[in-house]
């Protein structure tokens, strides 16, 4: 094998002009730099430009490597500039197969060549890393990767003979576009909820079309859904939640015991399942279980089960989580207004109150309605008790100060309505804990009975100082899901939702730190609110501290909820009586003193744009992000969040317009704005944010759609937003590459150059679109930009020399599009050429580009100019990163199905010593025992039913035709793999030996020979014992360039032994899909006279022009033997070592010929 730097490489090339046949050959051509970077020293690669080459053997033209390994796949190299025709290197595509080989024997074994191409797109467009995993929560890791080494054929096609819809985990490698996920489902696959990187559940329907399904997207990953996926850790680990627990004792029902308690669970269920379904409902109540609630907005019924039913309830297809409810919500225990200038804003010129604005707050009792600082201004509803808590919040958030002198104890929003409710909790038996239904309940009556437009949560599981376990806090779950669903408008429209980010550091059970944020407070769309000294805005002992568990920078903001000096807290309305007032500590006062900010700056927005005008939590975001002091380290941190709110700079950025709200439509999606830097502006900012889809809780992340805010210079640089590492949270805020885990961006530009400043919000991966977003800039956003995207689902393989069709679209908005739609393109590493597209009509636009060959890219980009917009491009930096195709096939040296023969395989040799259950090629039918199949009934090959078996017969019983006394041999046919560098051998196994009077004896031996079995050499062994001796079809693979290293590969031949020795085993043995696959790249036959394209660089383009006349002359002239010695006296073609008027003569007659009459390559 050869190495560059301990990197191997994969240019297999095996057109006539050098070397011919199926040898594959790695070229180092002086004079031409191509593959760099990971390899460290420049080698030149790229294929012989005329037929006489093939003499050439070992001479200085083409040196002859034969190669080792194959490398596919993208990794960025150096980039600078943008400007078409820059020259600068794109990707360069360089990534070990073994890293993906399994995913790629899959796809193979599916017969599609298309469904290959995208597999290996999917092995990495950008990164030379392996594709990120679905990170559940619960799960045994050895049993997620065996899963996942399954073929994603053999899963769907084992859920579409289910007579009913079956639930199945996918990956795909990349992002979706709506027409693969429209082909998907015309195929008999839905997708269902998100599941972090490229990952869904989906329902495969009844007789759904598999291979179609295959075909349709970049499928890399699929397999059966797992119980503990579907299980809280907590229930994952048997382990019952005090709170959880309803009762310990039935007179009604006996299995109610300590060890068994009446336990409420929360159900969520895949959004294909109707929660009012009577069958569902009455499925659950003959179990025993009861119904205690439904929460609509996210699919959950909460449930009352004994403790030992919910492993049963979990295995339910129709359930997606089962989690234990959170603890029950409860109370989160003169400065405020001037710390966020509230003070200004209720004074000329401003003369905000809050009037017109409702204020729901939702606390663990209800206000006193009756107190003086209220009066007129109250609605209440519940049967909660009133509350000194709430009456304190309710006072910061909107009370007069009526009962103080000069009202001096006046809130932030002294004439907003009130609408006062307290928080009922579940259960009533043994402990309470918080049903997400009654919040739905209540939240509904507040905004549809009462108009709240904001509401204020000063409560939390106040999870130390009740002695809760440590590990909920971070979490993301149900109840903070809901609480996403609410604030996007699931109650009929959306509310401004003011969370308590809570005081978890002032108890220091579960420490002092980082990620002490208890839930439900690490919901994703509410406004979580971090407490300060209102006296000089330092960061209190208490305040609990981020990031979520999923990685994601809490708190969102932070506000005064206590002081250092003078009262030593806040002070505001107490429920002692009508004129009271008491001063207390906590985020629970923080929350409320933000909300009543937040009703100033609703007001002042209704004043612009009328009474009834909404504004959103991704918006009321933005205008506080935007008007926020940074504290703490710089740039968003998980103490402060994006900082110390202030309420004037919040209203003059309202004022000033710089915001927008838009949506994308889904992933791919692009949405344009620009704005105008002036020469000496200190620092531009640009916030986006968005309500993002609810989370699934049986994963992290939590975010579902992804957008990216995308800022571009005038010089074409991109600048990224503010990011911090979830593994170091204390640690600064960097600006150095995406953002994958938060729905609010930022991007901090210092020293900004002047001009103008193009920004994208793109969808980068939107599964559940669209998904609307607000922004807001220091300076003007002009949204009249047209949008230009490239529509097509772009293989991430191509034949060598096959055209590639791409289309494209053009928004226009309120711009007008300038001229044509232009496509730059390259495949030969070096400047691009130009071509306009074809337009279609309607703003979509289509062209046809040109192949490119072994070892080089197809890169290209689209560009256009717009009225506003000026020059547009995608993707968005043009020539530095364009989009970049690399070349390959996928070339299969066997593949045995076993439907119509039996693959010349020998069952049964004369040295074999078992009585019974001989291999043969036949129909396996089923047996079983003690409900567990020991031979199965099915085969792997989609819609077959032939495989190799040991015995094929069921008999009378599972013991009739097992393998008995002895052994028995299969032997496949000899594989002439001759010239083969990095095949992978492939098939699918069955074996089980767990049953019967001696189970877990037995073995079987693969054995593999590279000399028609004249000698034997282990492959792999299974059993006596393990996971893979108790049935089920088993994938395995192995690169045969590993089990032979170095040594011939011309006669590869397998043998299987099964056996059963005293004492005896049930024993069964199968094999079916056996392949052997290699990755390979061979050129079309071209072009003896094509030297170089357009830029003299002396690489092919596949096309003769007078480019390549020019080329051979200059070479010609300077005696230059390497490129114009092409024949000798006898103009026979064969290179004699001199440069003479031979030369000139045969190439000149080579070309005109060429020319005018073509050939393969043009």
């Amino acid at each position: 094998m050869k190495t560059l730097d301990n990197a191997r490489i994969l240019w297999i090339e095996t057109s006539p002009g050098c070397g011919g046949g199926r040898n594959p050959y790695i070229r180092y051509c002086p004079g031409r730099e191509f593959l760099t970077g990971a390899f460290g020293a420049s080698h030149s690669v790229h294929r012989c430009k005329s037929a006489g080459v093939q003499q050439i053997s070992g001479g200085p033209r083409c040196r002859r490597q034969p190669l080792g390994a194959v490398l596919v796949g993208a990794s960025p190299g150096p980039v600078h500039g943008s400007s078409p025709g820059s020259g600068q290197a794109p990707f360069q595509f360089r990534m070990a197969i073994s890293q993906k080989r399994s995913t790629l024997m899959q796809f193979t074994r599916t017969g599609s060549a298309a469904a290959a191409l995208f597999m290996i797109a999917g092995f990495a467009v950008g990164t030379t890393q392996a594709q990120d995993l679905i990170q559940w929560r619960s799960g045994d890791p050895a049993e997620i990767a065996q899963l996942e080494g399954r073929a994603p054929l053999r899963t769907l096609t084992d859920a579409s003979r289910n007579p009913d819809a079956s639930r199945v985990v996918l990956q795909f490698s990349r992002p979706l576009l709506p027409a693969e996920r429209a082909q998907l489902e015309a195929a008999g696959v839905t997708l269902l909820a998100s599941l972090g990187p490229n990952g869904f559940f989906a329902n495969v329907a009844p007789h759904a079309d598999a291979q179609a399904a295959i075909n349709a997207a970049p499928l890399t990953v699929a397999t059966p859904v797992v119980t503990d996926w579907k299980l809280h850790p907590t229930l994952a680990r048997g382990e019952t939640p005090s709170w959880s627990v309803t009762a310990v004792a039935d007179a009604f029902n006996p299995e109610i015991t300590l060890d068994n308690p009446m336990v409420a669970v929360n159900a969520q269920f895949h959004r294909d399942v109707d929660i009012t379904d009577p069958a569902l409902i009455e499925d659950l109540l003959a179990q025993g279980i009861e119904i205690e609630d439904t929460v609509h907005a996210i699919n959950t019924l909460v449930l009352q089960m004994p403790r030992r039913m919910i492993d049963r309830v979990a295995a339910d297809d129709r359930v997606q989580w089962l989690e234990p409810p959170i603890p029950a919500l409860s109370e989160l225990n003169d400065d405020n207004r001037v710390r966020t200038q509230s003070n200004e804003a209720q004074s000329n010129p401003y003369s905000l109150s809050g009037e017109g604005v409702t204020v729901f707050v939702f606390d663990g009792g209800r206000a006193r309605e009756t107190h003086t600082d209220f009066a007129g201004r109250v609605s209440i509803f519940g049967s909660s008790g009133i509350s000194n808590h709430a009456t304190h919040v309710a006072g910061t958030v909107l009370g007069s100060g009526a009962a103080s002198a000069n009202n001096f104890r006046r809130g932030m929003a002294p004439a907003a309505t009130l609408v006062s409710s307290g928080f009922q909790s579940g259960g009533g038996g043994v402990f309470l804990y918080t049903n997400p239904g009654n919040l739905v309940t209540d939240y509904n009556q507040a905004i549809n009975n009462f108009n709240a437009d904001i509401s204020n949560n000063s409560i939390g599981t106040n999870t130390s100082a009740n002695g809760f376990p440590c590990e909920i806090t971070g979490e993301y779950g149900l109840t903070a899901a809901t609480i996403d669903a609410i604030a996007r408008g699931s109650l009929g429209k959306p509310i401004v939702i003011f969370w308590a980010a809570g005081n978890e550091r002032g108890v220091t059970r579960c420490g002092t730190s980082y990620g002490s944020t208890a839930p439900p407070g690490n919901h994703k769309n509410g406004i979580s609110v971090g407490a300060l000294n209102s006296n000089n805005d330092t960061m209190t002992n208490f305040s609990s501290w981020g990031p979520s568990n999923d990685g994601r920078i809490r708190p969102t903001i932070s506000a005064p909820g206590c002081q250092s000096n003078g009262d030593g807290g806040v002070t505001s309305a107490s429920s002692n009586s009508n004129t009271a007032y008491t001063t207390l500590c906590g985020t629970s006062m923080a929350s409320p003193t933000a909300a009543g900010v937040g009703a100033l700056i609703y007001e002042d927005f209704r004043n612009l744009h009328g009474s009834e005008a909404v504004i959103s939590n991704q918006l009321m975001k933005v205008f506080l992000i935007m008007g926020a002091v940074d504290l703490g380290n710089r740039g968003p941190d998980n103490q402060f969040g994006y900082g110390s709110i202030r309420t004037v700079e919040s209203i003059d950025f309202l004022r000033s317009g710089n915001w927008d709200e838009d949506e994308i439509a889904g992933t791919g999606s692009v949405v344009v704005y620009g704005t105008e830097v002036p020469a000496g502006q200190n620092e531009l900012t640009i916030t986006l944010a968005w309500d993002d889809a609810p989370g699934t809780a049986n994963v992290n992340p939590s975010l579902v759609n992804d957008l990216d805010l995308v800022v571009i210079d005038p010089a074409g640089n991109r600048h990224y937003p503010w990011t911090v590492n979830p593994a170091s949270p204390g640690s600064p805020a960097v600006r150095n590459t995406v953002d994958r885990l938060n729905n609010i961006e930022q991007v901090t530009v210092d020293n900004p150059i002047p001009g103008t400043w193009r920004v994208e919000v793109l969808g980068h991966a939107v599964p559940e679109g669209p998904q609307t977003f607000a922004i807001g800039a220091t300076n003007a956003l002009a949204s009249d930009f047209l949008a230009l995207s490239s529509t097509t689902a772009l293989p991430a393989l191509s034949a060598p020399g096959e055209p590639i069709t791409v289309s494209a679209a053009v928004t226009l908005g309120n711009d007008t599009r300038l001229g044509p739609v232009t496509a730059f393109f390259r495949t030969d590493g070096g400047s691009f050429n130009s071509i306009e597209m074809n337009n279609l009509g309607d703003e979509n636009f289509e062209i046809t580009l040109p192949g490119a060959l072994c070892d080089s890219t197809l890169d290209f980009f689209l560009e256009v100019e717009g009225e506003n917009a000026g020059i547009v491009r995608s993707p968005a930096l043009g020539a530095a990163q364009p989009f970049s195709i690399p070349v390959g096939e996928i070339l299969t040296w066997a593949h045995e199905t076993f439907e119509d023969n039996d693959g010349g395989w020998i069952g049964g040799l004369p040295t074999d010593t078992a009585v019974r259950g001989q291999w043969e090629w036949g129909i396996p039918e089923q047996t079983n025992v003690g409900g567990e199949i020991v031979q199965p009934g099915t085969v792997v090959t989609p819609g077959g039913q032939r495989c190799w078996v040991t015995g094929a017969a069921a008999g009378p019983n599972a013991g009739a035709w097992d393998v008995d006394e002895g052994e028995t041999t299969l032997v496949t046919r000899v594989y002439d793999l001759n010239g083969s560098t990095d095949a992978v051998l492939s098939y699918y196994r069955w074996y089980s030996n767990h049953a019967g009077a001696s189970p877990f004896n037995d073995i079987f031996v693969i054995d593999i020979s590279n000399d028609a079995g004249a000698t034997w050499q282990n492959l792999e062994t299974i059993g006596p014992s393990g996971a893979e001796v108790r049935g089920g079809w088993i994938y395995a693979e192995f690169n045969l360039a590993n089990v032979f290293p170095g040594q011939s590969l011309d006669r590869v031949q397998l043998r299987f032994i099964a056996s059963d020795y005293d004492p005896q085993a049930l024993v069964e043995a199968a094999i079916d899909e056996f392949m052997i696959v290699e990755f390979t790249c061979n050129n079309p036959e071209g072009c003896a006279s094509d030297l170089t394209g357009p830029a003299l660089d002396g690489v092919p383009d596949g096309a003769v022009t007078i480019a390549d006349l020019n080329y051979f002359l200059a070479a010609w002239v300077d005696g230059d033997a390497t490129i114009a010695d092409v024949t000798g006296p006898t103009l026979d073609g064969i290179p004699d070592g001199a440069v003479t008027i031979a030369d000139l003569n045969y190439f000149a007659g080579l070309w005109l010929t060429e020319s005018a009459e073509g050939c393969a390559g043009n």
